[in-house]
């Protein structure tokens, strides 16, 4: 019997888990080209650029949430490999707690095969990873940048707001 089962027959275990602090998830993926540039997405509906990725839903793993949106956003399939980057991130007001995760989507050679989202997506680009800072939030670009040295030494990074654990 899982706990939800068990809630279901228990009202005072029902409202413990009501009463429970809730975090947004977002799933993201690294995509470089041959040159270690940094696939990133000029987006119609806000200033800073993005890379390929968004909420997790209910009921979804990260993994898949991330493989979701990139088929929703690049109209390809992209092979969602290894953790490279999780990120707890602490915020007052409306948008409250959450974790990030930022998974290998691997390196794209050609870009042919992609269909943007229509209405969301006004470009693709490659971005030297010194640049990422001048096109997307400064926290974002922290992640991304954590994700490519976790590539390149083959680890997991851990953050939180940005730093990493030591």
């Amino acid at each position: 019997m899982s706990d939800n089962d068990a809630a279901e027959g228990d009202p005072a275990r029902a409202a413990f888990y009501a009463d429970l602090p809730r975090k947004r998830v977002g799933a993201g993926a690294l995509i470089t080209d041959t040159e270690g540039r940094v696939l990133v997405m000029e987006q119609t509906y806000r200033p800073t650029w993005e890379i390929p990725g968004g909420v997790v839903e209910s009921g979804e793993t990260a993994p898949a949430g991330c493989r979701r949106e990139c088929i929703e956003e690049l109209g390809i399939v992209v092979s969602v490999g290894r953790l490279l980057v999780v990120e707890h991130q602490t915020e007052r007001g409306y948008r409250g707690d959450s974790i990030m995760y930022l998974y290998d989507g691997g390196v794209l050679s050609d870009t042919s095969s992609m269909h943007p989202a229509e209405g969301e997506i006004k470009a693709i680009h490659f971005v030297a990873p010194t640049d990422l800072e001048l096109r997307m939030t400064a926290k974002l670009a922290r992640r991304v940048m954590a994700a490519v040295r976790a590539r390149e030494s083959g680890s997991v990074i851990e953050l939180e707001d940005g730093v990493a654990r030591p």
